[in-house]
């Protein structure tokens, strides 16, 4: 007996299974299929289950080639690759023979998922870990962002969340209010095009400013462990600012990065005209004292929620790699 996967346009278990505009876009080409259903159209079913495979799968057991060192291929009991080759055949395009080879192609097509959305994959994808959260050289600029969804302007908190934010100790770059073009961007392109309360509503919940911030007792620290240090700064400022804005049961008026590298995503799915004055304006506020970034991680209130973070984070990617 065929099993059916059903998933609906704007979420999957907090991530939507694909993100919003692609999942209309396949149901909008959707063509006739065998017994009166309605099933992809070439290129969209190609698309589709690429993504599937590189991202949704176990990582390396989809047994397709990779170009990563110190895993070998897997034989799972479905050939995705041959599968993926002859949709490629229907429609008459290379998409390489690596897992690498075949993102590059999603990425110039525009369905490579998002890094917040890839990095809520890692915890079961160990390829997606590491393809794109592995580098060592380089260092965080402290950068985070919040995004203001459309209630929070219309009852005025901008000025309230600004002043959290600088009572926490964060240094203000700017809050820019969102065209309707750059609100459409950041809608599609920032958590996977979700932003839908419990009951699938989004009237007020929409993007409407992005707030830029430099958290100076996250930056220059290594990408190596940065991240999770980095989660550990953001959670307890969202927390901090969700008390104070946010009404009990009602669905948050923020959304926040979780670290530098989605910080500067959001900035670029947003306005991405003003990135590199952002980036001139980051690079001219100086980093925390080493001293100090050691206080911070010694302390009751980073250093231990930090230590059971890293050590949560280490055994959930035990786990992946074992599944792969």
């Amino acid at each position: 007996m065929a099993l059916i996967g059903l998933h609906t346009v704007s979420n999957s278990r907090g991530v939507a299974y694909y993100p919003s505009p692609l999942a209309r876009k396949i149901l909008a080409t959707a063509i006739d299929g065998p017994a009166g259903s309605r099933i992809p159209a070439p290129k969209e079913a190609l698309l589709s289950f690429m993504y599937h495979c590189l991202y949704h799968r176990t990582g390396y057991s989809t047994g397709i080639p990779t170009t990563l060192n110190g895993h070998p291929e897997h034989s799972p009991g479905n050939d995705y690759g041959a599968e993926i080759r002859r949709l490629a055949g229907v429609v008459g395009v290379e998409i390489g023979e690596t897992m690498e080879e075949m993102d590059e192609y999603l990425a110039a097509q525009g369905w490579r998922p998002k890094r917040d959305t890839l990095a809520r994959l890692t915890g079961t994808n160990a390829w997606v870990h590491d393809r794109f959260f592995k580098e060592q050289g380089a260092r965080t600029t402290g950068v985070t962002v919040y995004i203001l969804k459309e209630r929070a302007l219309e009852r005025g908190l901008v000025g309230g969340i600004e002043r959290t934010l600088e009572n926490n100790g964060l240094k203000i770059i700017r809050t820019t209010t969102l065209t309707e073009e750059q609100k459409r961007h950041a809608a599609n392109d920032i958590r996977g095009g979700n932003w839908v309360d419990k009951k699938r509503k989004s009237e007020g919940l929409l993007p409407a400013a992005i707030l830029i911030a430099v958290d100076a007792q996250c930056a220059n620290l290594p990408m190596a462990y940065a991240s999770e240090y980095e989660r550990i700064c953001a959670k307890q400022h969202k927390k901090q600012l969700r008390e104070a804005i946010d009404e009990i049961g009602a669905p948050s008026l923020v959304h926040a990065a979780d670290n530098t590298r989605e910080a500067w995503e959001y900035i670029e799915a947003s306005i991405p005209e003003e990135a590199a004055a952002i980036r001139e304006e980051v690079e001219r506020i100086a980093p925390a004292p080493y001293h100090i970034r050691l206080q911070r991680l010694a302390s009751p209130t980073y250093g231990i929620p930090y230590a059971k973070h890293y050590l949560h984070s280490k055994a959930r990617d035990f786990i992946a790699r074992r599944l792969s």
